[in-house]
């Protein structure tokens, strides 16, 4: 269940922070230290990131 609130937060997030970012300069480690996130999301993050340059 908590995962499922932690996607669901980080498909808001996600667009929001790069919605000006080019794909080629699109991090996750900066967008991860930027919003203090845990170590833990990182993979879900990086997941995220690569669905919305789809």
């Amino acid at each position: 269940m908590e995962m499922a609130a932690n996607m669901y937060g980080l498909s808001l997030l996600v667009p929001a922070y790069f919605q000006d970012v080019d794909q080629e300069n699109a991090n996750v480690d900066v967008f991860m230290n930027a919003l203090a996130l845990p170590s833990c999301l990182r993979d879900a993050a990086e997941q995220k990131i690569l669905e919305y340059y789809k």
